[in-house]
């Protein structure tokens, strides 16, 4: 029913009258439609407040996870880039050397996480009356950002290693 806003109680105590008086054993229950809509509109931001939660925990981990990795194999490939630096390479090389097989995984996931998303997306888009369309330069942003995710993650280490003095470093042999 659609009531006057400057009169609603007495309207809702009219309606609960001819509700008792027609229907005495159901129960008269009321609610708005705007508080109902905000209720699921409420419900919606919650989702999402949540998706981007375990979106950033699952993004520091997978950082850190990288970070390990990059580190245990900087640390591991030590000599070999002294020798490497010794030989004539380029910081350039030595960072692509290092980082090559890293910044490959990021993209080959991101290449199997797209569609994934897309399908995740599309049914969820399915549950509201009116559907948005998905831009995809939204999938790509999202790649490039982790693509720049793990190659910052990965300068870290691999700077360092490119710094270190290639004397130094084959001296331990």
């Amino acid at each position: 029913l659609r009531l006057v806003p400057e009169n609603v109680a007495a309207s809702i105590s009219h309606i609960e009258e001819l509700w008792e008086k027609n229907f005495p054993s159901t129960p008269f229950r009321y609610s708005f439609f705007d508080e109902n809509f905000e209720n699921i509109y409420i419900a919606e931001i919650r989702l999402g407040r949540l998706f981007t939660f375990y979106t950033t925990l699952a993004m520091i981990i997978s950082s850190m996870g990288l970070l390990a990795m990059v580190a245990y194999s900087a640390e591991r490939r030590t000599r070999e880039v002294g020798v490497r630096k010794a030989l004539g390479a380029s910081a350039g090389n030595l960072f692509y050397l290092l980082s090559s097989g890293y910044v490959k995984l990021v993209i080959i996931a991101t290449l199997i996480a797209w569609p994934i998303a897309w399908y995740a997306m599309a049914r969820w888009n399915d549950n509201f009356a009116f559907r948005a369309p998905f831009a995809w330069q939204f999938y790509l942003l999202a790649g490039g950002l982790a693509l720049l995710l793990s190659i910052l993650t990965s300068v870290i280490y691999t700077a360092r290693v490119c710094r270190l003095n290639p004397v130094d470093t084959l001296r331990q042999e």
